[in-house]
């Protein structure tokens, strides 16, 4: 049996080939995005009766990842939501985060090929999580690029006595049934995709 770190290598390739389809047919569908609205507001009001934790931190989408842009409007125009992105300040820091007013021409150049708001955005803690990932399975567990950046933010959070909401973000054809896990990997309270809403048990 190979180690956690070895299946990891393999389903990222593996993940990455098909997360690529995935985000060919995503682009043409238009359901399917309406599908991924739809349950995003049925998450809002399951875990949080349609009033979402606030601050949210959001994401901008690299690599084929799933768009997340329409349910963080949905979350700033009709919740009211006050909306961060990530910031990576070290290769093995913990992400901060800054505040972000939905204006995307106003955000600088990151390291991995992210935007994120300027220096003279207000850093925040989120209360709410919108999380990129590679791969999940039903329990919500999650792989991403190997950085451990979401897994150091998390701990770096609970640290201090912060436990947000986590939902991640993610195509359908991410999902493996047997995901490796180490002890350092931080479960999800959600995972959506643009077919179904995982609850983590």
């Amino acid at each position: 049996m190979l180690a956690p770190t070895e299946d990891k290598k393999r389903l990222r390739k593996q993940l990455l080939e098909q997360r690529t389809l995935a985000a060919e047919h995503y682009r043409l569908d238009a359901c399917a995005r309406q599908s991924l609205l739809a349950l995003f507001r049925q998450f809002l009001i399951e875990h949080s009766a349609n009033t979402p934790p606030s601050p949210c931190s959001g994401y901008l989408p690299i690599r084929n990842e799933i768009d997340p842009r329409a349910l963080m409007k949905e979350l700033r125009l009709h919740h009211e939501t006050e909306l961060l992105l990530p910031v990576v300040v070290g290769a093995h820091e913990p992400l901060v985060f800054r505040a972000f007013d939905g204006d995307e021409a106003t955000l600088q150049n990151g390291a991995f090929a992210t935007r994120h708001p300027p220096e003279s955005a207000q850093e925040d803690s989120p209360a709410f999580m919108l999380v990129p990932l590679l791969g999940f399975d039903r329990r919500c567990r999650r792989l991403g690029y190997g950085g451990g950046f979401y897994d150091r933010t998390l701990e770096s959070l609970a640290n201090k006595g912060l436990y947000p909401l986590t939902l991640g973000i993610a195509f359908e054809a991410q999902r493996t049934d047997d995901l490796p896990s180490e002890p350092h990997d931080m479960p999800l309270d959600a995972v959506l995709s643009e077919t179904t809403l995982y609850k983590r048990e």
